[in-house]
């Protein structure tokens, strides 16, 4: 593309005049001498034929197709629509095009913007049977505020292969007319539109086809004054929706790009005097907003309907309100409804069921969010909230009340991923209640047209191969089990790689031979669309034989900001770089740099001096007085910078000069002016510039200090080493996620409102939230680089911190003992644990992320790996401790393969924000063995394999910024335990017989409750038992006393003879043996106080076998 515009640029250089008269003759001739044309003005009265020959037509007011006549419109014809204009159908209107030419409906108006025209209205008559169009396309309409098609639902039009663009609407407008006949929504390609209230009189009825998707506007209702019938099938199901949701069908409706449906966006269906409704797999959701349906996604008044399989969710307030004598049959009632219905996304206040008819209602084998019938009884209003109401019978509720399934989360490739092979492993994390999947992959997000549909896949992984070159994708997928779908998950993109090498770069500024440019220069320059990276050299001479600056791997078009020496000739040129090699050297652009100005201070670097407090910023003889590799010299300034709301303000400059010791004052906020901040805040970070007065520029810099604080302290000196650029992380949320982060760079701007503008981040620190903008919380303002924050965010983001590298020598991190800690991560590389944390391994308990992965080294386990930057961890240890990174430590690490369970599945989010970890031991556990954790409604809170002969659990709890998804424990909530034997295929429940918690040290009583970011030893068994744990092998008995921590071996009532015993540590170091005598024993016990906490084999030899017992010491 860019080859064409640098061809351009050359001829209209040399050719420009001429170059500017051609298009206007040819815009004049293409006008004034068209082939055909056709003039429309009046009704169309007896049979018609437009043809691509005699088009365009033009329609320049108001046409009718009258009942006795027949337009039939030949394919590649064009009807253009002066402003305003419709085309009103009372007769046949006969308008198929092909794939190769398509009939086209668009405006005379050649911007082609939306609301040019009206729309095509099909009114009723029994003449239009007949109707149709098939490969069309419509634009630019919207007037008045039509959908492009209007549609008296009591004609029979048959629609396909219609294609909408740039229209105020895409969707076929149900014309707003009182019913009093009953009519049949067919199934389209696009969906019904309901811009204006539908109403359906007394005595007629509304069938839909199964499959049919109808969409909302604010505030509009569906009243049904006879009967509806709404009945699809599981694979076809009927949607109603809002305008915004272009999730349920793909489709921009409202033609605002991708956009999802909320909470009261449209009204609801309001059924009354009806004895006759009918819904079974009908999808309600978005609405609640309008009073004529009671706020409710149906509203029942004195009827009676129906209702199985459907699906109520995202309402304003309610899912269904019941007036009168309302009596519906929700399941098991006297219509025979098959319950299956799923409420989701209700509860106290915001009822599911709305009771305030005298009838009871029966509402059985249904699904409601949640196995607890406290909680269902919650988000119902009966007979029990007021007595002169009926009673809503939900008993039988399905034991697995999450219905449908979850919606299924990609995993890969990754959104926005780049550069992928055209062979591909798709991965989607496992949904809840899922049977199989459906996926969908496509060139569009709206996925209009899809390149693979896909259904019955059985497993979570899908192999594409075959995909072309070069080429963006949309994939998506949803999960289906008996009861029906889920939404489709969120669409992910990915493009894959280009076959080819860069094409040649462009050089655009400096422009070739230009002279006195400032020597602060930014560099531009024009790569093709598959460059990865770029590489700039700069040199004094035509040949290059001497590089006085190079850069290689840069990000984009341009590098900014780069200084060089006055009054020079510079020579440079680019390459572009890919994964499949190198472009040629671009062609080498000359430019030479102006003469020093010696520009004054600018005016905004003015501050206010004798605020009562301040601090000396020291330039000596030993700071390097260079920015990069330009020198510093005399006149130029040092200044240091404060936020004032999110604007930097000076707080202190000084100008360089020939003095070995500069002197820059830095002063406080004054604390007799209140509010207004007019220095620096304690503590608050130094941001620093150079005011370069030979180019009269800003220079935004990052300082590392030889000496002293680099952040404000009242009365304190710091001596500046060197100035650097300011290093760049980036840190990423993923949807609905909590993270501990903290980050290797201390940020130049470390305001949040900065950090997170345009960001809806809500930040916790120490536990406590400090910064959420949709809460009001502004309790901290500033990011402080030596501290950990946690960050939910409710969407994939990011942010970026840019400033100065944390020297991690320079900043210790202390720990107090047995107590849970976040601790920050201070290197931009990642680091094994061992080689990190080496300095306190021998005291550390845990060590644990943000999903819940752990470190236990007294049990040898390591899910974790490695530290990595911009993250936190929380750690738990013996003893006090204090220690610091180790800059120069080794950058190796391995990660072996995590295994995980089969039999249990934990499929919510791991990232909730709180979890516990639990250490879990039995007599009755083999390796290959699942344990999981469940709560009083028996969800899955978490669960892992049998390993070692021991169990580490992670537990999570519920997210508190997604209170209407259950993912997890709540605080207090009573946990069990099921143990799957992997040999016999069988479950069982496991009891608590002995609890300790291990960052107290104590052991607890062994009701076992939920508590974030606990700690527990558990010793687990099929029956409750004592403390003590006893086992036979032959007849020589074994029994340990765990408190006493006393192993007890009796021989009494044994013929064998014990002729050794050995005991080792969990690596096969031996710590004790004992020879016995040929005589017959009768007892003996080993003190195992004096050990530390781990796992240990005591090994047994007889005179006929050996005997290996494995015990935990805690």
């Amino acid at each position: 593309m860019f080859k064409s515009n640098n061809i351009f640029r050359l001829f209209s250089f040399q050719k420009g005049r001429i170059l500017f008269i051609l298009p206007i003759i040819f815009i004049f001739l293409q006008k004034q001498i068209c082939l055909s044309e056709t003039i429309v003005n009046s009704n169309i009265t007896e049979n018609a034929v437009w043809t691509a020959e005699n088009s365009p037509y033009y329609i320049l007011r108001d046409i009718t197709v009258t009942e006795k006549a027949v337009l039939s419109i030949h394919p590649g014809t064009i009807i253009k629509f002066a402003k305003a204009r419709n085309l009103f159908v009372k007769g046949i209107l006969s308008a198929l095009g092909t794939e190769e030419e398509k009939i086209y409906f668009t405006s005379d108006n050649e911007k082609k913007a939306k609301s040019q025209w009206g729309a095509i209205h099909f009114d009723y008559s029994a003449k239009n049977l007949s109707s149709i169009i098939s490969k069309a396309l419509f634009e630019g309409s919207g007037h008045n505020n039509l959908a492009p098609i209007v549609l008296d639902a009591r004609a029979n039009v048959d629609l396909s292969n219609i294609e909408m663009k740039n229209n105020l609407y895409c969707g076929i407008e149900i014309k707003a007319i009182p019913y009093s006949k009953s009519i049949y929504l067919k199934k389209f390609e696009l969906p019904y539109l309901a811009l204006k209230q539908i109403e359906i009189e007394k005595g007629a009825a509304l069938e839909i086809e199964s499959g049919a998707v109808i969409k909302f506007a604010r505030n509009i209702d569906l009243l049904i004054k006879g009967d509806l019938v709404a009945d699809a099938s599981w694979e076809e199901q009927i949607i109603f929706t809002s305008i915004k949701d272009d999730k349920a069908d793909g489709i921009d409706s409202d033609c605002n790009g991708l956009s999802f449906g909320e909470k009261f966006d449209w009204g609801g269906i309001a059924i009354e005097n009806s004895d006759n409704s009918f819904f079974r797999y009908v999808q309600i959701k978005y609405g609640g907003g309008s009073a004529n349906s009671q706020n409710s996604l149906l509203f029942l008044d004195n009827s009676s309907a129906r209702i199985e399989h459907c699906r109520f969710e995202e309402s304003g307030r309610y899912g269904m309100s019941l007036q009168n004598n309302a009596a519906p049959d929700l399941g098991k009632g006297d219509k025979q409804s098959a319950g299956m219905n799923n409420f989701f996304g209700f509860s106290k206040n915001y009822f599911a069921i709305l009771n305030k008819s005298t009838q009871n209602i029966s509402a059985k084998s249904n699904c409601w969010g949640t196995n607890s019938p406290s909680e269902i009884d919650e988000m119902i209003y009966d007979y029990y909230d007021k007595s002169r109401y009926g009673k809503v019978d939900y008993t039988d509720f399905l034991e697995d009340c999450f219905g449908l399934p979850s919606i299924p989360i990609p995993l890969f490739p990754e959104d926005h991923s780049e550069n992928l092979e055209p062979a591909i492993d798709f991965l989607w994390e496992e949904a809840s209640s899922a049977a199989e999947y459906e996926f969908s992959i496509s060139k569009d997000p709206f996925f209009k047209n899809t390149l693979l549909d896909t259904s019955g896949l059985k497993n979570n992984v899908l192999s594409i191969e075959n995909l072309e070159y070069n080429t963006k994708y949309f994939w998506q997928l949803r999960a289906v089990n008996r009861l029906g779908m889920s939404d489709w998950s969120e669409i992910f993109s990915f493009s894959t790689k280009d076959s080819a090498k860069p094409e040649k770069v462009v050089l655009i500024s400096p422009e070739n031979n230009s002279e006195e440019i400032a020597s602060i220069v930014d560099f531009l320059w024009q790569s093709s669309a598959n460059t990865e990276k770029s590489h700039l050299q700069i040199s004094k001479n035509s040949s290059f034989s001497e590089i006085i600056f190079e850069k290689f791997g840069i990000i984009g078009n341009s590098l900014k900001e780069l200084l060089l020496s006055p009054e020079e000739e510079y020579f440079w040129r680019v390459r572009a770089e890919n994964m499949n090699g190198l472009s040629d050297w671009s062609e080498v652009f000359s430019f030479s740099t102006a003469a020093c100005k010696d520009y004054p201070v600018p005016a905004s670097w003015e501050f206010e001096k004798y605020t009562g407090s301040n601090s000396i910023i020291l330039l000596t003889k030993d700071t390097e007085r260079f920015f990069g590799d330009f020198e510093l010299r005399k006149n130029d300034a040092i200044g240091v910078f404060y936020n004032q709301d999110s604007v930097l303000r000076c707080g202190g400059y000084a100008l360089l000069d020939d003095e070995e010791n500069i002197a820059i004052p830095v002063w406080g906020k004054n604390s007799m002016t209140g509010s207004e901040k007019d220095g620096f805040d304690d503590l608050e970070n130094l941001k620093f510039k150079i005011w370069n007065s030979c180019c009269g520029v800003e220079l935004i810099c990052a300082v590392e200090m030889l000496v002293g604080p680099d952040y404000f302290l009242p009365d304190t000196i710091s001596i500046i080493k060197k100035f650097n650029p300011l290093a760049s992380t980036v840190i990423s949320f993923n949807r609905n996620e909590w993270k501990m982060v903290s980050s290797p760079v201390s940020p130049y701007d470390a305001y949040f409102k900065s950090i997170a503008k345009n960001k809806n981040l809500t930040i916790k620190e120490n536990g406590e939230t400090v910064f959420s903008p949709e809460k009001n919380i502004f309790i901290s303002n500033y990011w402080n680089a030596q501290n950990c924050y946690e960050i939910f965010s409710p969407k994939r983001d990011s942010i970026e911190l840019k400033g100065n590298f944390l020297q991690a020598a320079q900043n210790p991190i202390y720990i107090q003992a047995r107590r849970t800690q976040i601790i920050p991560y201070y290197l931009n590389f990642p680091q094994a644990l061992e080689t990190a944390l080496a300095p306190i391994l021998q005291d550390i308990l845990l060590v644990k992320d943000s999903e819940g992965k752990c470190f236990v080294p007294d049990y040898m386990h390591n899910s974790l790996g490695a530290f990595k930057p911009n993250q936190a961890y929380k750690i738990v240890l013996k003893n006090d401790a204090v220690f610091t990174y180790n800059e120069k430590g080794s950058q190796d690490f391995s990660m072996l393969e995590q295994s995980g369970p089969k039999h249990f599945r934990h499929i919510t989010n791991r990232f909730t924000g709180s979890n516990a970890v639990f250490l879990i031991e039995s007599d009755v556990f083999e390796d290959g063995d699942e344990i999981a954790a469940l709560n009083e409604n028996n969800q899955i809170l978490g669960c892992a394999l049998v390993e070692n002969s021991f169990c580490l659990l992670t537990i999570f709890a519920d997210n508190e910024m997604t209170p209407l998804e259950k993912e997890g424990a709540k605080e207090n909530e009573s946990i069990h335990f099921l143990h799957w034997k992997k040999k016999e295929n069988a479950e069982q429940e496991l009891n608590i017989v002995e609890l300790k918690n291990l960052i107290t040290n104590q052991y607890e009583s062994i009701l076992l409750k939920y508590k974030k970011d606990a700690f527990y030893s558990l010793f687990l068994s099929p029956q409750p038992s004592s403390s003590k744990e006893e086992s036979k092998s032959g007849e020589i008995k074994f029994f340990f006393d765990r408190q006493s921590k006393l192993f007890h071996i009796d021989f009494a009532n044994s013929n064998s003879k014990i002729e050794m015993l050995q005991l080792c540590d969990i690596l096969g170091n031996e710590l004790l043996r004992k020879e016995f005598s040929s005589e017959k024993n009768i007892a003996y016990q080993i003190d195992l106080n004096s050990v530390q906490s781990g796992i240990y084999f005591i090994r047994i030899k007889t005179y006929q076998a050996a005997i290996v017992k494995k015990i935990v010491v805690y």
